[in-house]
């Protein structure tokens, strides 16, 4: 991962989560993550309100990034989510399948909604040049 992230720097970098921020606060400087992503960058849906896949939050992540939506990409795990939500938002939502358990239905559902398909990290740095 941090291969990936600092690779991906000068970028501004974040985080949205739907789990609690004290938690995923305490994990981030737990791995030292926070010398590449700031706490500040940190949106969690409980702390506003609103949780993905719901356009809100990703907009409000970019906001907090300084960029528009359309500048923006996000990574997940959960197709529906994390991948399809952020595009739906506006942003480039990307699905990470580090297992390649997609089916084909979730592979042609992620290619209508325009998802890029990743296996793992490094391609994420190719994928965004």
């Amino acid at each position: 991962m941090r291969p990936c992230l600092a690779a991906l720097a000068p970028r501004a970098l974040g985080i949205i989560t739907n789990g609690d921020l004290a938690f995923q606060s305490a994990k981030i400087l737990g791995i030292g993550l926070d010398a590449l992503i700031p706490l500040e960058n940190v949106v969690a849906s409980a702390e506003v309100g609103v949780a993905k896949p719901d356009a809100r939050v990703f907009a409000l992540a970019a906001e907090r990034l300084g960029v528009a939506p359309a500048e923006a990409c996000y990574v997940g795990d959960r197709l529906y989510t994390d991948a399809i939500g952020a595009t739906r938002a506006g942003l480039l939502g990307v699905w990470i399948d580090r297992r390649g358990a997609a089916t084909d239905a979730q592979l042609a559902e992620a290619s209508a909604e325009g998802v890029p398909v990743i296996r793992g990290l490094a391609e994420l740095v190719a994928l965004l040049g």
